[in-house]
């Protein structure tokens, strides 16, 4: 039985990146090929190369809202989600200021815009607070984009001036660019490295789920049986389900991606919440090829992963791998990875798994 100390690792602080590369295509790629077992060095303007004829490449095209909102008091408001016209779920940084009844202002952006007013109705077990607002609010209008807190950390030295370059910055790099249906509180991160001009030299589709808080959380039961996955919503369109079944190859982009096609038996237009939880062993019936960033140790992402590792690409003979094995492979990657010093989490570089 696999525990979650097994997809633990270290990592040298400074190869989380704290910002995205001078171009989106700049990142490097790591592939990993499951038929020789070798991996390649790579960059992403070499990811052309890995096109194969029939692929599908399938794309989230879910958009980041801008989540994080700073009130007057000091306290800030994280948008979970929307729940009717003026009232959201929300996490904030302070519990003890943040009870039943107490009010909130946050400041516009612009001057065109009025003093938003949120207050707390009340707690939810999860420690989310329930918010109603003074008015039916753009998020764009009053909140930044929600970079995750290990950025945040790691460009916590830099001046005051840098800081705000870089969240300037994060408006723009911290979507992807086909990003088109609003609900996510973190990006799809694999997709970030993408170009228009890459994007239009791939044969590809798109799916929506809407990232969700929970995938930055790390488990923390002691082992995978334990742990209770976080729920998130997403749409199969009918045009990518019956591209996919001619398609002789589906290479998934993002963890998210893959998340929402193996959550169907059949493909087929479909929508809901999944809280499918993907750890080795896992049998993929849909995603053939992986692209990915660098995840999180004891992340669901990274147990992901290695269970994409232990499947055998469609047409070989090869059996899976057991549990342990493609744990073991796993970590023999990462630790190649951090040994030539790859960029690592949201901001970082990405790997492709063959």
């Amino acid at each position: 039985m696999l525990t979650t100390e097994d997809f633990d690792f270290e990592l040298p602080q400074e190869l989380i990146a704290a910002a995205p590369a001078p171009t989106r295509d700049a990142s490097r790629l790591l592939v990993v090929d499951r038929v020789s077992h070798k991996i390649l060095h790579r960059t992403m303007q070499d990811i052309l190369s890995y096109r194969r004829p029939g692929d599908l490449w399938v794309f989230n095209d879910s958009r980041v809202i801008p989540a994080r909102m700073m009130s007057r008091e000091g306290v800030e408001i994280f948008l979970i989600r929307k729940t009717s016209t003026a009232h959201w779920c929300v996490i904030t940084n302070n519990a003890k200021r943040s009870r039943t009844g107490t009010t909130f202002h946050i400041l516009p952006k612009h001057h065109a815009h009025p003093v938003l007013r949120g207050r707390v109705l009340h707690t939810l077990e999860s420690g989310e607070r329930v918010m109603n607002f003074s008015y039916d609010f753009e998020p764009e209008h009053y909140g930044r984009m929600p970079v995750p807190p290990y950025i945040q950390k790691r460009r916590a030295h830099l001046a005051p001036e840098e800081q705000a370059a870089l969240e300037a910055l994060d408006e723009e790099r911290y979507q992807t660019t086909y990003a088109s249906e609003s609900g996510s509180v973190a990006a799809p991160t694999a997709g970030l490295h993408f170009t228009p001009e890459i994007l239009a030299q791939l044969p590809h589709a798109f799916i929506t789920l809407h990232v969700g808080i929970g995938t930055f959380r790390p488990v923390k039961t002691a082992t995978l049986e334990q742990h209770t996955m976080h729920g998130e919503n997403y749409w199969i369109p009918r045009h990518t389900a019956e591209a996919l079944l001619s398609a002789k190859r589906c290479v998934a982009v993002g963890t998210t991606t893959v998340r929402a096609l193996e959550s169907v038996q059949h493909l087929h237009e479909h929508g809901g919440t999944t809280n499918i939880f993907i750890h080795p062993p896992f049998y993929f019936r849909h995603c053939h090829a992986l692209f990915t960033n660098f995840h999180l140790p004891r992340s669901t992402l990274l147990m992901l992963v290695a269970s994409f590792l232990g499947n055998p690409p469609p047409g070989k003979s090869q059996e899976m791998l057991k549990a342990k094995e493609s744990v073991t492979w796993l970590k023999e990657i990462y630790a190649e990875a951090i040994r030539e010093r790859y960029r690592f989490f949201s901001y970082g570089d990405a790997m492709l798994i063959i």
